[in-house]
């Protein structure tokens, strides 16, 4: 039995234009019972040459017209993978899930603390162990930096990184809290 690979997309709506804001490859190798996961920052460069870069050669463009097959192709490229099945999922389904499945407990990494008026986004989070609701994980994967400027330490893995080692570990407490492997 060959390994399946399934990407998944985060989808967010930025100033009007709809991005995938998380990029995943998810693997499964059934004859070894391994499996694997793998992020690929929203912003990486897919373009021809990085002089004349331009907004639409990061990876994330590639879902701008909502094509989930244009962006799966370049992960394909990017990867070496042949990705053959994608999920798509808004903040609106991400909060569902979450409630769906009662909650996840989570270990957020540092204090947030972070408003935007002009997106209504607004995230309050103290470190520590907690039980995350779908509205928590939504802002909980939203965070990029604190009002002050702060944002993940470096050892964690700051800006980006930080937020795509955050993803990861909510999805696997999510895949721990609910399922017995």
């Amino acid at each position: 039995m060959e390994p399946i690979y399934v990407l998944l997309l985060g989808e967010n709506k930025d100033l009007g234009q709809t991005l995938a804001d998380t990029i995943m490859c998810l693997g499964y190798d059934p004859k070894n019972q391994e499996a694997f996961m793998i992020s690929i920052p929203r912003d990486t460069f897919v373009g021809k040459n990085i002089n004349y870069a331009k907004p639409q050669d990061k990876i994330n463009s590639y879902f701008s017209e909502k094509n989930p097959e244009k962006i799966m192709k370049k992960v394909n490229e990017l990867t070496g993978l042949d990705i053959k099945y994608y999920a798509v999922i808004n903040n609106k389904g991400l909060i569902k899930l979450v409630d769906l499945l009662g909650g996840v407990e989570f270990d957020v990494p540092i204090d947030m603390n972070y408003d935007d008026k002009t997106q209504n986004l607004h995230i309050h989070l103290k470190k520590g162990v907690q039980t995350i609701d779908g509205k928590k994980a939504e802002v909980l994967l939203r965070f990029r930096h604190n009002n002050n400027g702060t944002t993940y330490p470096q050892e964690y893995g700051d800006n980006d990184f930080g937020r795509m080692k955050t993803r990861k570990k909510l999805y696997f407490s999510s895949f721990a809290t609910n399922f017995k492997c």
